[in-house]
């Protein structure tokens, strides 16, 4: 990701979050639905595949939902269809390896070391991977580049590039940005689109494959979720829309107790710049701390019965005396995710499709929830799915 939007500080941090802002607001986000809601399709498509009507089958949910929001960022960020879910591919394969790498060097406390890591085999796979990686992000810049200096009319250009009209993948935004005057160079763009891959893509397929895994464990929950999608789609297949979203109340409480249960980033770390007193103790200014964002959801004080899957805490009159850093599955503050909203819309349009076709239950073989790069199971998280 280089020195991108989640890494960076200071004054470069200032200036991109203010740049890359305006890309989140919630009408430009709005264009995005239709995105959202293609790939769900082709993820129901593949889940129909494996289970005949009629049938339960065992099924991994995980690797499905990390190719669903895949396919998703990529042609969000990047305005490409790579189509994951259906095809393999050297990039769809290095991202995959890519993470698993990351999370074994870490592992390996010698492997911290660049030096070192740099000299190891599993070094030399990632510096190959990252190329790959690279090569395809710098490819789709530049033919994007060469696109927005052309004449077409650039409904035409949008068109071509990922399939759908009036709609502009992120990657426009940095291309035609300005910073002190300048044009972003050709790393200050990658970096920004890799931040964009891994932060839209990961993040997102874990919370949902961990709202499967809790709607197997919950079975009433489950059909509270289905009766609601029955009520505003009045048994349907038609796609769900952007006005279809405020209507799925109970759909969002159950996504949003997800991720008190399973934060995608269970902890977060802040640098002080002054000294902090926390009840008996002081900690200097300078001192980088730890923020627990499972402990913090894990709470007794402020979640009663915190082990209990219970979505109406998140009704509306629950939520209002609760203090507003008691729930921060995007963390909190200047830093907190910049892509929350986008999350949210994309997980509801996804969720609600699938739902809306299909039963999951709970098999003999129970998730192992891990701190990974994200809060992932170490061996998958396989359900038993039937049609409905």
């Amino acid at each position: 990701m280089g020195d991108g939007l989640l890494l960076s500080a200071g004054r470069k941090w200032k200036s991109r979050r203010k740049l890359l802002t305006p890309a989140f607001h919630y009408q430009i986000l709005s264009n995005f639905t239709g995105t959202f809601y293609e790939n769900s399709v082709t993820l129901c498509d593949v889940l129909k595949e494996r289970c005949p009507i009629g049938e339960k089958r065992e099924i991994d949910i995980s690797p499905l939902a990390a190719r669903c929001s895949l396919d998703i960022i990529c042609e969000c960020a990047m305005g490409i269809r790579i189509n994951a879910q259906r095809e393999d591919s050297k990039y769809v394969k290095a991202i995959e390896r890519i993470v698993h790498i990351v999370v074994e060097r870490f592992k390996h406390p010698w492997l911290i070391s660049d030096a070192v890591f740099s000299l190891s085999s599993l070094g030399r796979e990632h510096e190959k991977l990252l190329k790959i990686v690279h090569d395809f992000t710098d490819l789709v810049i530049s033919k994007r580049r060469k696109e927005l200096d052309g004449n077409q009319p650039l409904e035409n250009q949008n068109e071509a590039v990922c399939g759908l009209k009036n709609v502009r993948p992120f990657l426009d935004l940095l291309l035609e940005a300005r910073v002190d005057g300048k044009e972003l160079n050709q790393n200050d763009i990658r970096e920004e689109v890799n931040t964009f891959m891994f932060e839209g893509h990961d993040t997102v397929a874990a919370s949902m494959s961990w709202f499967f895994y809790c709607m197997a464990a919950n079975l009433q929950q489950q059909e509270k979720v289905w009766m609601e999608l029955e009520e505003v789609f009045g048994g349907s297949d038609r796609e769900c829309t952007l006005q279809d979203l405020p209507k799925l109340k109970y759909l969002e409480c159950c996504i949003k107790e997800t991720m008190r249960f399973y934060p995608s980033v269970s902890v977060v770390t802040r640098f002080l710049t002054e000294d902090l007193q926390l009840g008996d103790y002081l900690i200097p200014a300078g001192a980088n701390v730890g923020v627990l964002i499972s402990a913090t959801h894990h709470n007794p004080r402020i979640y009663p019965n915190p082990s209990t899957f219970n979505p109406d805490r998140f009704l509306i009159e629950e939520t209002k005396s609760r203090h507003p850093f008691a729930y921060i599955p995007f963390s909190a503050g200047p830093r907190n995710c910049i892509g929350q909203r986008f999350a949210l819309i994309e997980e509801k349009v996804v969720l609600a499709t699938v739902m809306r076709q299909f039963r999951f239950e709970l098999t003999s073989d129970k998730p192992i929830p891990s701190l990974q790069t994200i809060l992932k199971s170490l061996n998958g998280i396989k359900l038993l799915v039937s049609r409905r």
